[in-house]
């Protein structure tokens, strides 16, 4: 915003500082912010499969079903 615009909403010097530092702060917050929830929301990135016996969906680590303990392999 230049200084004829800053004049007509009525704001001053110390405002117009308090204004810039708030949105310096801001702005850094708001990426990270942003990257969390991007990294969030990308979900398991492994192969996920079923468990032939209980039918529970199990992370496809392992040879064994981690809720009911039979082999999955």
């Amino acid at each position: 915003m230049n200084t004829l615009a800053l004049g007509i909403l009525g704001l001053g010097g110390p405002q117009v500082i308090l204004i810039g530092l708030l949105m310096f702060l801001a702005l850094p917050v708001l990426v990270i912010v942003l990257i969390v929830r991007g990294l969030s929301n990308r979900g398991h990135s492994g192969p996920v499969r079923f468990c032939p016996h209980c039918g529970q969906q199990i992370p496809g680590v392992g040879v064994f079903c981690c809720f009911c303990g039979q082999r999955t392999a």
